[in-house]
């Protein structure tokens, strides 16, 4: 085939590849409502009505995320198709980062669109185009790369004041925004000492990237302060980052090996660039800037990754190593042949795969999305306006699609969130004060089993039961309480 040729086949493969995201992406937006993002959207939704989240309503994360959907439901309304819309805003946003990006390290555009396609096509696989937390951080993670390989070193002081508030932001997002920082340290050390800078420059340049990165989090500190709630902030804070002690070698390497099973080309192709050697290389003869770069800061992303291998966990930094992986292929295509490296990546991407074949297909082809809508509607049916709802079952959700809440306090209830109410305390609110109450019995992933499961059920009236495709079966009942 003739080089002329061969480009015009590579053009058509990447434009089919980009339309083919496009479409993925778009299409996500009907996977069904997960545990996750039930539960954040709802506690956005309680902010938006007043509430403080942290004291009022409790996870554990930085705030920023809740805040920003609360203020887009102030506008739009509580709606689950708004929070992915503007979800999908910030998976836009990151693909135009990452064409900037590659731009800045001279990449030609039909592999800039590559790494685009890359990374659309996986963002159905990892779900970030739905309302998770670290999808903020998505579009931090490849702004601060943006930001860090535009022009030439040295940086001046006011590039890393940027590059820490950045940072600050995405740790305001999600903790996961943190690794974030010990990746712009180094490179703050290997660019510098590239380019000849004094120890006094650097340090003065670290100290600018540590005190702007404060300011957003010392900001949300302040505001908790003012309105007594900073030790539930504190806590909301801190607690995720503490469960890092104590955590052992051996969980380290199973961890490993199961992020290895689920996640193929994402995982292995950033770590194959071999950070030590593209350092080295980058010291010692100025090669692999961008690689370098790219690299640090997945290699960092892969420690929460590997404390806890959950698909989504890499959304926050998958703009940056679909952008890395794409920088392997194209140095890679000149060292091997082109059916070696097909063959690599084929295997690879298995994991990739069997997440559209399990998660990503059959939920779009059943429609679970809009089962969800309609059980919601149905459950609205049933209850009056502003009469509350009591869920039984880790599936906030329904709050959410029914548009039912209990005003005292969040009740969907499984074991071991000391932040919830446990099955019995609801059980003994329904029998000991008058009224009439709805209790909703989710099924699933996170059922709630026991013996109120079984009180609601022998005293309750049954108003249907509804199964949503291999999702859960929920179960509505109307309880007249005469103590």
């Amino acid at each position: 085939m003739s080089v002329e040729r061969a480009h015009r086949a590579w053009a058509w493969v990447t434009g089919l590849m980009v339309s083919l995201g496009c479409v993925a992406v778009v299409a996500s937006l009907f996977l069904p409502v997960l545990r996750d993002e039930g539960g954040y959207l709802f506690i956005a939704d309680r902010v938006a009505h007043g509430a403080v989240y942290a004291r009022d309503y409790f996870e554990w994360k930085t705030p920023l995320f809740f805040y920003l959907i609360a203020w887009l439901f102030r506008v739009t309304g509580t709606s689950v198709f708004a929070a992915r819309l503007a979800m999908l805003g910030c998976v836009a946003a990151s693909a135009w980062l990452m064409t900037g990006a590659a731009r800045s390290a001279g990449i030609r555009p039909l592999w800039r669109a590559g790494a685009v396609a890359l990374f659309l096509l996986l963002v159905p696989a990892f779900y970030s185009s739905h309302a998770l937390t670290e999808v903020p951080v998505m579009v931090c993670s490849i702004g601060l790369a943006v930001l860090l390989l535009r022009g030439e070193a040295p940086h001046p002081i006011g590039t890393w004041v940027s590059a820490g508030l950045i940072i600050g932001v995405a740790a305001s997002a999600k903790q996961v925004g943190v690794f974030l920082l010990p990746a712009a340290v180094i490179w703050i050390w290997v660019e510098n000492r590239r380019s000849g800078v004094d120890v006094r420059s650097l340090i003065v340049r670290a100290a600018a990237l540590s005190v702007a990165f404060a300011i957003p989090l010392a900001a949300w500190a302040l505001y908790y302060l003012v309105i007594g709630a900073f030790p539930e902030f504190l806590y909301a804070a801190w607690s995720v980052a503490a469960s890092y002690r104590g955590f052992g070698f051996v969980d380290w390497v199973l961890n490993t090996a199961r992020s290895v099973v689920l996640r193929g080309l994402i995982i292995w192709v950033p770590l194959a660039a071999g950070v030590p050697v593209v350092l080295w290389r980058y010291l010692r003869r100025s090669e692999y800037r961008v690689e370098a770069l790219l690299s640090l800061i997945v290699v960092f992303s892969l420690i929460p990754i590997l404390k806890r291998p959950y698909e989504h966990y890499i959304t926050a930094f998958l703009p940056v190593a679909c952008l890395l992986a794409v920088c392997v292929v194209r140095d890679s295509l000149r060292r091997y042949s082109g059916r070696q490296l097909i063959a690599a990546l084929a295997i690879l991407s298995l994991g990739t795969v069997r997440h559209y074949a399990t998660y990503v297909i059959p939920p779009l082809v059943r429609g679970e999305y809009f089962q969800q809508k309609a059980v919601g509607e149905r459950i609205a049916s049933y209850l009056l306006p502003g009469e509350p709802l009591y869920v039984l079952g880790g599936e906030p959700k329904y709050y959410l699609l029914s548009g039912h809440f209990h005003t005292d306090e969040v009740v969907f209830v499984i074991k071991d969130w000391e932040h919830l109410r446990p099955p019995q305390t609801v059980w003994d609110i329904i029998q000991n004060t008058p009224g009439l109450y709805h209790v909703l019995i989710v099924q699933g992933d996170l059922s709630v089993v026991g013996p109120v499961v079984e009180a609601v059920r022998e005293e309750g009236q049954h108003l249907f039961t509804r199964r949503v495709g291999e999702l859960e079966t929920v179960s509505l009942y109307r309880i007249r309480s005469t103590p």
